[in-house]
């Protein structure tokens, strides 16, 4: 597996968050919440795990954790 990423907080709705991925050469942007539960916009670093959070909204994910 790729390194860790530790997302930021772009913006944020009661129920929404969108998350983005500082790091150079990846861009990795999600929505995490809201009617879609997560949506992916930007792939970014497919290797790479990412993780953040804001408050009840947290978001751990990497290519591990698919099945």
């Amino acid at each position: 597996m790729g390194f860790t990423h530790w997302m930021e907080v772009d913006d944020q709705t009661d129920d929404a968050v969108v998350f983005s991925c500082p790091e150079p050469g990846c861009g990795r942007r999600v929505v995490v919440g809201g009617d879609s539960g997560l949506l992916v916009v930007d792939q970014g670093d497919f290797h790479a795990r990412h993780v953040g959070a804001v408050g009840p909204i947290g978001l751990d994910a990497s290519i591990a954790g698919i099945a």
